[in-house]
């Protein structure tokens, strides 16, 4: 068997916070208990964000692609957020302690002849007491709101023009704009997850004309400092997509050949999960009790959210969510 490195946690966290991770690091592998999550009548699930008081956010579509809509799950209901317009498209992203959504959506849609939603530029939104804000940054024509911090101080996504999409961090109490780049024909930045710290985390995807069409690179980014670290696990991509206040990262990576599988990084290390019957799985929030969700591919290609709990220990804060037992089965976090 090949040797494990153990890290501790002021050592990891030393990593993820400073230094650029180039090889994968490996760690005891940890099960987890995994619930799906499908809104009832949908074709597709997926889930976004999590908070510390258990709350979901995702987005769901239904079988002829006319409709995808923003969803809130909490102690077990389904609520549709349908976004500002009502057209038909929304997207939720993110969610606070507070209970305040970010997300995007299309002002306006159609449907073409094969009965597939098109739709045109996107607006950012915030949805707090059940009234909707449309976010927009200046000078772009499309803005999708990610992520937004447990405190509520900081909104994180990208915005995109004509040949450039660039990311960024705004913060809502000092009303300032944080841009992240590099931008470039070639380059498109996104963040997504970002923590009370104002640490916002995303990925680069580089298009190379030269050689392979594209690669992707995961970063971390430290509104205070400006230092941005960036992280490669797979050979051909790395996306991370959510940071909790502890620094523990969830994402998804892949290399030539191979499914994208969601993954953890934590004081246990950086370890992949893999999720019983899936072809393909992905990491997109991590509250601070260290619940996962995502989303997965099952063999026939249909989406489904999941929530993942280490087992034992954060199973009662999973059913809080759901108001009901786990369904899934296990995940085994394989040592990466």
């Amino acid at each position: 068997m090949p040797a494990i490195q153990r890290l501790s946690s002021r050592a990891m966290m030393a990593l993820i916070a400073a230094s650029p991770l180039t090889m994968p690091l490996q760690a005891e592998a940890t099960d987890y208990a995994v619930t799906t999550l499908d809104v009832p009548g949908s074709s597709y699930t997926q889930s976004n964000g999590i908070n510390n008081t258990g709350q979901v956010v995702g987005w769901f579509g239904t079988g002829d692609g006319s409709t995808s809509l923003g969803f809130l799950l909490q102690n077990g209901n389904y609520t549709t957020l349908a976004g500002p317009a009502s057209t038909g498209y929304s997207v939720a992203s993110g969610i606070s302690d507070a209970g305040v959504v970010v997300g995007s959506f299309a002002p306006t849609t159609g449907v073409d002849a094969d009965g597939y939603m098109q739709y045109g530029p996107e607006s950012g939104y915030v949805y707090a007491n059940g009234a909707y804000t449309v976010f927009q940054i200046p000078g772009y024509s499309s803005t999708e709101l990610r992520g937004i911090s447990p405190n509520g101080r900081y909104l994180s996504g990208f915005a995109s023009s004509d040949v450039n999409y660039q990311g960024f961090v705004y913060d809502l109490v000092t009303k300032s704009f944080t841009m992240i780049g590099p931008v470039d024909e070639n380059t498109l930045v996104f963040a997504q997850g970002v923590n009370d710290k104002g640490i916002a985390v995303g990925d680069k995807k580089v298009y190379d004309p030269s050689g392979y069409p594209w690669t992707r690179t995961g970063f971390t980014y430290d509104v205070a400092s400006g230092q941005q670290t960036d992280y490669a696990f797979g050979v051909l991509e790395t996306a991370l997509r959510g940071i909790n206040n502890a620094g523990a990262v969830v994402g998804f990576q892949s290399d030539m050949g191979q499914d994208r599988v969601a993954f953890v990084i934590s004081e246990s290390g950086h370890e992949l999960i893999t999720i019983d019957g899936a072809a393909s799985s992905y990491g997109e929030g991590i509250n601070d009790a260290g619940l996962i969700v995502g989303d997965y591919y099952d063999a026939q290609g249909i989406e489904h959210g999941f929530l993942a709990a280490a087992v034992p220990e954060p199973a009662s804060w999973a059913l809080m969510v759901l108001g009901a037992g786990f369904v899934g089965g296990v995940a085994r976090r394989r040592r990466a």
